[in-house]
């Protein structure tokens, strides 16, 4: 594990990795979107799902990519993220943790 550098430290080597624009998580975000819209899972009615993905992967790449950036708000990023992620692949019905509270739900209803 490297030692973080205060920001008030002179830089020894430009470090071309990874404060120098590697976007990982957005770049992965852009392809997800790029793949659903390919094959016709994505319509305009999920354009505020996509910009809420969008700025939570550039929030989180720019705290990754900040030398005294937190782990702990990396991470908390993350886990924001990955249910986004899961609603947009139609992984999740939003509101819903698993599928079956929403049938249990429904069959609480009875017939109309």
């Amino acid at each position: 594990m490297a030692a973080r550098r205060r920001r008030d430290q002179l830089e020894l080597f430009h470090d071309a990795g990874r404060g120098a624009g590697v976007r990982r998580v957005r770049a992965g975000v852009d392809a997800t979107i790029k793949a659903l819209r390919s094959g016709g899972r994505l319509e305009p009615v999920d354009a505020a799902t996509v910009a809420l993905a969008r700025t939570l992967a550039d929030a989180l790449d720019d705290e990754h990519a900040d030398p005294d950036g937190s782990r702990f708000v990396v991470a908390t990023l993350a886990g924001k993220l990955e249910p986004i992620v899961e609603v947009l692949r139609g992984e999740r019905i939003a509101g819903f943790d698993e599928i079956d509270e929403l049938l249990a739900a429904m069959a609480q209803e009875g017939p109309a």
